[in-house]
C-alpha cells in the first residue's frame, strides 16, 4: 500500500510534446493481461497531449518459455505491444535483449533486433518544440570480458553521442540508456549490480566518460535509464549533476517488481522547459504524479517537487534487507562516520589514490574522484579489524584469537585497483561447460 496518495498533475502542454519512458518491461506472455491494463493507464495520459511519443529503456523479454530474453519471438511480441500504444516509438537495448541462444554471436543478435524493429542502436529524434531525443543502446553480451551483464556502449558510438550532442548545442537534449552513468547520483543495487560491476554504462571501461559530457554540455537538460527495478518513491529515484536530471524509470510487470512498486514516467516537454511524472499502476493510473518541473530560464537548477516515504517501519526508504546503496561522503582522511541509518561507515585512502569504504561488512572501492562505488573487494568481512600497510599498498584483514593472530592479505589489481570479478561472463562459462560434456562424451 502506498504511504502517500498522488496528487493531482498540470495539464500536458499545448506546445510541447508528451512522452512515455517505459523501464524493463520483461514481457511475460503468461501476464499479457496485465502489461495490457498497465499499457491502458499510460495511454490515457498520451491521449490527453496533441503530441506525444514512447521511449523504451531495454530489457524486453521475460523469462517464460517461447518468448526468452533476445529471441525472434520475444522480439515479436515487444513490437506488438509497443505498437499497441498506437503511436511512434523508439527503443534502447538491455543487457537482456541480446541474449538468446537462438544467436551464435552479439553482431548476429542486434542484427535481428535491428530487423525486428526497423532502428539502429544509436538514433537522434526531434520531436518538437527544440527538444531532441538521443538513444544509445549497448551492443555486447557474448563478448563482454566480465560480466555479460554490463550494459556498453562501444568507443564508435560514444563518439557518435558526442559529436550529436555537440551538434545539437541550439537545442534541448534528452537521453536515453538502459543504465545510468556513473556520477549521477541516483540509488544503485550494491548487492547486485555493484558487486558483478554491471551498474553503470561502461562499468569497466572508462565510464567516467559519459558524465564528462554531460559537464560540459549544458544542452543535456535530462537522462533517463532503467536497469535497477526500482520504483520512483526514493529520494534519489530522481537526482541533478550539472544542471541535467537524472531520471530512474521503474517497471511494470509484476515478475520485475523489487520493491513492490510498478511505475511508469511521463515526460512533458515545451519550448521553456519539461515535467517528469510518475504513473501509479496500483491505483489505475487515475492521476499523474508531478515529481519535478523545470522552466530552463530559472536561475536555479532542477529540484524534485516530491519524494514519497518508503514502505519499511523504521520509515526509511531503503530497507535494510534490499541490498541498496546507501553513503554518505567519504571523510577527507582514513575514519569513520555514523550513517543516517545508524550504521557505521569506515573510509580507507589508499597511498596509489585508491579509495575503499566498509560498510554493513562488505569493503567496497569507489571512484575517487566523483566518490562513486564501483565495485566490491570483500564479501565479508566480520568481526576482523581492516588495517592498511602504506608501503605495500595490501590490505590487512586482521582477527585476534586465543591462539594466535589470523590475516588475511588483499593485494591491489595489476592496474591498482582492489574491486574483484564476483560474476564471470556467464555466456563463456555456458559454453565451456558444453564443452567439456562433449569431451566426456567422446572419451568414454
Amino acid at each position: 500500500e502506498f504511504l502517500t496518495p498522488d496528487p493531482p498533475a498540470a495539464a500536458p502542454p499545448k506546445d510541447g510534446t508528451r512522452i512515455a519512458v517505459l523501464g524493463d518491461l520483461h514481457l511475460d506472455p503468461r501476464e499479457m493481461d496485465g502489461f495490457h491494463e498497465c499499457r491502458a493507464h499510460v495511454v490515457k495520459h498520451l491521449d490527453a497531449a496533441a503530441t506525444s511519443h514512447v521511449v523504451s529503456l531495454g530489457d524486453l523479454g521475460g523469462k517464460a518459455e517461447g518468448a526468452e530474453p533476445g529471441s525472434q519471438k520475444c522480439f515479436n511480441l515487444a513490437k506488438e505491444f509497443l505498437e499497441g500504444f498506437g503511436r511512434p516509438y523508439d527503443l534502447v537495448t538491455g543487457n537482456h535483449d541480446l541474449e538468446s541462444v537462438d544467436f551464435v554471436s552479439d553482431e548476429e543478435n542486434l542484427e535481428a533486433w535491428k530487423r525486428s524493429f526497423d532502428t539502429e542502436p544509436c538514433w537522434v529524434r526531434e520531436v518538437g518544440s527544440n527538444t531532441v531525443l538521443i538513444g544509445l543502446s549497448t551492443t555486447r553480451f557474448r563478448d563482454s570480458p566480465g560480466s555479460v551483464h554490463e550494459v556498453w556502449v562501444s568507443q564508435e558510438h560514444f563518439d557518435w553521442f558526442e559529436r550529436t550532442v555537440a551538434e545539437h548545442a541550439g537545442s534541448n537534449v534528452m537521453v536515453f540508456t538502459h543504465a545510468p552513468i556513473l556520477g549521477c547520483g541516483l540509488k544503485a543495487l550494491q548487492k547486485v549490480h555493484i558487486k558483478n560491476m554491471c551498474a553503470w554504462l561502461n562499468h569497466t571501461d572508462c565510464p567516467e566518460r559519459f558524465i564528462d559530457v554531460v559537464k560540459r554540455s549544458p544542452q543535456i537538460k535530462a537522462w533517463f535509464s532503467g536497469h535497477f527495478h526500482l520504483s520512483h518513491d526514493y529520494a534519489d529515484s530522481i537526482s541533478v549533476v550539472n544542471n541535467c536530471t537524472f531520471v530512474q524509470v521503474g517497471v511494470m510487470g509484476e515478475s520485475s517488481e523489487r520493491d513492490g512498486r510498478r511505475q511508469t514516467r511521463i515526460l512533458d516537454v515545451h519550448a521553456g522547459g519539461y515535467r517528469v511524472y510518475s504513473v501509479n499502476h496500483h491505483t489505475g493510473g487515475e492521476a499523474l504524479r508531478l515529481d519535478l518541473e523545470h522552466e530552463y530560464d530559472e536561475a536555479t537548477a532542477p529540484a524534485p517537487v516530491s519524494a514519497v516515504a518508503g514502505q519499511c517501519e523504521d520509515g526509511f526508504v531503503a530497507c535494510p534487507d534490499t541490498g541498496m546503496f546507501l553513503a554518505t561522503k567519504p571523510t577527507e582522511d582514513d575514519g569513520c562516520v555514523l550513517r543516517e541509518d545508524g550504521g557505521m561507515e569506515c573510509w580507507y585512502h589508499m597511498p596509489n589514490g585508491a579509495l575503499l569504504e566498509m560498510v554493513d561488512g562488505q569493503l567496497m572501492e569507489y571512484e575517487p574522484d566523483l566518490e562513486i562505488p564501483l565495485g566490491l573487494v570483500h564479501l565479508d568481512v566480520g568481526d576482523r579489524k581492516v588495517h592498511v600497510d602504506v608501503e605495500t599498498g595490501n590490505v590487512l584483514l586482521v582477527k585476534t584469537r586465543d591462539d594466535g593472530v589470523e590475516t588475511e592479505v588483499i593485494r591491489p589489481n595489476p592496474d591498482g585497483t582492489y574491486r574483484r570479478v564476483f560474476q564471470a561472463n556467464k555466456w563463456k562459462a555456458k559454453l565451456w561447460k558444453e564443452a567439456a560434456a562433449r569431451r566426456a562424451v567422446r572419451d568414454q
